[in-house]
Order: structure tokens, then sequence, then C-alpha cells
């Protein structure tokens, strides 16, 4: 049975962890002595942004408990972009495939990473507060990163 969680919200940069219980329709632990765990990362066209060979998954013990501990290093969590993911788990266990978990992740871009400063040049304006004109909004749009920088009344110079 597949399960929705709740939507989690973490930082790029950051190494992730997670643990996880994996249950059946009834409510009892998946043994996991014998399955394979899966887990990877989607960004919002569901292609993979981090898969299950870039993080660590560990089944702990005893594995008749289904646990298990993801560990997503801050490596393959750093490129990420601020953006919604989704998360997918998935087992393999006795010749049966079934996707046990997945949910939104809300991610805020890693904010020490270097290619999270804009790498083009922004034309400069130079603004001037007027006595009588109706206020604008004045934007400027960084690719990936668009922030308002002032509203006021203005007139470019």
């Amino acid at each position: 049975m597949t399960t929705q969680h709740q939507i989690l919200g973490l930082v790029a940069g950051d190494d992730w962890e997670l643990a996880v219980e994996m249950l059946d329709e009834d409510g009892a632990p998946f043994d996991l002595s014998t399955a394979s765990v899966m887990w990877c990362l989607t960004d919002r066209t569901y292609q993979r942004v981090i898969d299950t060979a870039d993080v660590g998954i560990s089944v702990l013990d005893p594995p008749t408990d289904g646990k298990a501990l993801i560990q997503i290093p801050a490596a393959k969590t750093s490129p990420l972009h601020a953006d919604i993911y989704f998360d997918i788990l998935r087992i393999v266990t006795g010749g049966v495939t079934s996707t046990l978990l997945y949910g939104q992740v809300n991610v805020m871009a890693d904010p020490w990473a270097p290619e999270a400063l804009p790498t083009q040049l922004i034309p400069t304006v130079v603004l001037k507060p007027l006595a009588k004109t109706r206020p604008i909004m004045l934007r400027v749009i960084v690719p990936e990163m668009p922030h308002v920088i002032q509203s006021g009344e203005y007139q470019l110079e």
C-alpha cells in the first residue's frame, strides 16, 4: 500500500537523514531481511535528480521491524535549486515490487553555494524619489532567482 507523507522542508547543501518505517496494509512491519530498498528524489516533472546510487540506505536491526535510515550527503543536495521536489521509497521483496512511500519535499537552495550567487552582470539602475508620482514596483530578474529590489516612487536617471 502506497502512503503519501507530510510535506518535508529541507535545505540544499545539508546532509539529509530520513528515518522510515515500512508497514503493510495491516500495519505490520515489512521483513527487510532480503529486501532491496530504493529511494530517489524527483523534480516537478518526475525526473530523478538524486538516485538510489547517490544515497546510503541502511536497514536497521532487527530487519523484521521494517525500519531503514536513508542518508543523503550534502554533496548531492547542494546542487539542488529552490523548488518543489518529490521523494519516492520502493522495496522489492519476495519478487514483489512495491512503492511504499512518496511525498512533496520543499527545498531551499543552498545559501552557501557559490552558484547561488548571480554569475552574470546585472545593469545598474540609479533611482531618485519624486515628490508627486504614483508608486511603481521595480523588479530585477536574475535567472531562477527573481527578487523584488524595492518598491516606491521613482524616476529613472
